[in-house]
């Protein structure tokens, strides 16, 4: 099957779907944390993971733009 998008456009898509499944895990690692008490832990490491997500995020979705636009202005 031949994949019409672009190398740019694949990567992109997958960065988004690695970062979704990071902050998920993330989640999943904040309940485990507070069901067996460490949430004190936890909390101490939330604003550097904060700080980490928002920087992942915002070089992610500015990936994602520059690739639906050059995805776009390809076609």
């Amino acid at each position: 099957m031949i994949n019409p998008h672009s190398q740019l456009f694949r990567f992109a898509c997958k960065a988004v779907k690695y970062f979704f499944v990071g902050l998920f895990g993330v989640g999943i690692t904040g309940l485990i944390a507070v069901t067996f008490g460490f949430s004190h832990l936890f909390v101490m490491l939330l604003p550097y993971l904060w700080s980490w997500c928002l920087r992942f995020g915002i070089t992610i979705g500015c990936l994602f733009a520059t690739a639906v636009i050059a995805e776009s202005l390809s076609s």
